[in-house]
């Protein structure tokens, strides 16, 4: 009998031990996730995202600094099958991450909002329905956004793992970084806010 009470002490440890793990995971959403030096994946290295979410059920985000081209708002509408007036000019196009990447995204100042935006965080947004990119062909887009196709996604559990694997650091939300670095300075500008966290 003792051996057995003894079994169940052990048992108890072990299921309160990982609960006490569970708690201390840091939830990443709202901060950027950048990726290290050890980043072995190619199509994520020298990548910053801003996670859109990130919970027990998983994670998802938006690749910041990788454009893959600019398309003027006519093309705009047309590939998207949206009837509008378009404006002159064109919007830069984000590659977002490798899931659906037909999926359209427009992270976003708050100063144009639609029904279906979520809000964010200090004055931002994320949409994703069509109202936004008519607004954008139309010359009525946000005063600060990015416009991303596809997106970066992670099953319950993944991206602790690759974390712990030391693929990714993150950092605190820096509104800076977000809109106004250049897409090809911002990978090196989250590196070194890190250090200054340090």
């Amino acid at each position: 009998m003792d051996r057995f009470l003894a079994v169940l002490v052990v048992l108890a440890s072990v299921a309160i031990a990982g609960r006490a793990d569970a708690d201390e995971i840091e939830f990443l959403t709202g901060r950027f996730l950048v990726a290290s030096d050890d980043m072995r994946d190619p199509s994520f290295a020298e990548t910053v995202i801003y996670m859109l979410e990130h919970d027990e059920g998983g994670a998802l985000g938006l690749i910041i600094n990788k454009p893959a081209g600019r398309v003027s708002h006519g093309a705009l509408l047309e590939g998207l099958g949206l009837e509008g007036k378009p404006a002159e000019g064109a919007v830069t196009v984000h590659r977002g991450g490798p899931v659906d990447p037909a999926r359209g995204f427009v992270l976003h100042s708050a100063d144009v909002v639609f029904e279906s935006s979520t809000t964010l965080q200090e004055d931002l947004a994320v949409t994703t329905a069509p109202e936004i990119f008519l607004a954008i062909a139309e010359g009525k887009k946000p005063r600060d956004m990015i416009f991303a196709l596809g997106y970066s996604g992670w099953a319950a559990g993944q991206l602790e793992s690759e974390l712990a694997r030391g693929g990714w650091i993150h950092i605190e939300f820096d509104r800076e970084l977000l809109f106004d670095i250049r897409d090809g300075g911002k990978w090196q500008r989250a590196i070194d806010l890190m250090k200054f966290d340090l």
